[in-house]
C-alpha cells in the first residue's frame, strides 16, 4: 500500500511540475512577442513620374440645376441650345410659336366679352322675375280680398235663394 501511496504522490508531483513549467513557457513566449521589432518592408526612393489610371463611367451634371416654365401653353418654334452647350446671361435660349397664341388670344377676349353681355342679360332677367314676384305678392292680398267678399256674395246669394224657396214652399201649401 505504501508502495501504491508512494507512485500516486509521485505522479502527482511529476503533473504539478509539467503544469507550472508549461505555463512558464507560456509566459516567457507571450512576453517574447510583446517585445519584438514589427518588419517593415522598405523601397529604395527613386526620381520618376507618378501615373494613376482611372477607368469608370457616370455623369457629370452641373451644382446648379434650374428649371423655367412658360406662363403661356404654345409650342416651340426654335431652340437655339444643345445638352452641355455653356450659355451667358442674355443669350436667346427659345422661340415660342406665337400665331396660336394670338388667336386663342382674341377668341378668349370674345369670350370674356360674350359672358360679360350673358350676365348682364341674366341680371336684367333676374330684376325683371323679382319685380313680377312683389307684384304678385301685392296682388294676393288683394285677391285674397276679392275672394273674401265674393265668398260672401255667394253666401248672401244662397241665403236669399233659401229665403226665396221658403217663402214660395210657403205660398204654394197656402
Amino acid at each position: 500500500m505504501k508502495k501504491k501511496k508512494s507512485k500516486k504522490k509521485i505522479i502527482i508531483g511529476a503533473a504539478a511540475v509539467l503544469v507550472v513549467a508549461g505555463g512558464v513557457t507560456v509566459a516567457g513566449q507571450r512576453n517574447s512577442t510583446e517585445n519584438q521589432i514589427p518588419q517593415v518592408q522598405v523601397v529604395t526612393a527613386e526620381k520618376g513620374d507618378v501615373e494613376e489610371i482611372v477607368d469608370a463611367t457616370g455623369t457629370v451634371g452641373s451644382e446648379e440645376e434650374k428649371t423655367y416654365y412658360s406662363p403661356v401653353n404654345a409650342e416651340l418654334k426654335t431652340v437655339s441650345f444643345s445638352q452641355g452647350d455653356v450659355v451667358k446671361k442674355g443669350t436667346k435660349l427659345i422661340e415660342f410659336n406665337t400665331e396660336n397664341l394670338e388667336k386663342d388670344n382674341r377668341k378668349a377676349e370674345l369670350n370674356l366679352k360674350s359672358t360679360k353681355y350673358d350676365t348682364k342679360d341674366t341680371r336684367k332677367k333676374s330684376d325683371k322675375a323679382e319685380k313680377k314676384q312683389k307684384d304678385a305678392k301685392k296682388n294676393v292680398q288683394e285677391l285674397e280680398k276679392k275672394i273674401k267678399d265674393k265668398k260672401a256674395y255667394v253666401s248672401s246669394l244662397k241665403a236669399q235663394i233659401s229665403a226665396a224657396q221658403r217663402e214660395a214652399a210657403a205660398q204654394a201649401k197656402a
